[in-house]
């Protein structure tokens, strides 16, 4: 019995694997948005991007505290400035 191999075939096979693996991948990026999927694709631009990421984080939080100072701020101001009328108020009466 003689068994006959096509390797042309085999390597069209392997190649439409390859193909179907690549598409795969680039689907999964294009849905997401990101260039970046797993650390295997961008080891360094993954290390970049969690740098950013931590420093956005970082501004935001400095932000929000700068936010949260002014608010108190202008209710201090507020506090007081009722206060003055009153003031008028009692030294009139």
């Amino acid at each position: 019995m003689v068994i006959n191999t096509n390797l042309q075939a085999q390597s069209a096979a392997s190649n439409l694997a390859a193909s179907s693996t690549m598409l795969a991948k680039s689907l999964s990026r294009l849905s997401t948005g990101s260039k970046i999927i797993n650390p295997a694709d961008d080891a360094a631009g993954l290390a970049v991007a969690s740098r950013l990421d931590a420093q956005i984080r970082r501004l935001d939080a400095t932000e929000y505290a700068r936010y949260g100072i002014l608010v108190q701020s202008g209710t201090a101001m507020l506090a007081q400035a009722n206060q003055l009328p009153q003031s008028v108020l009692r030294l009139l009466n």
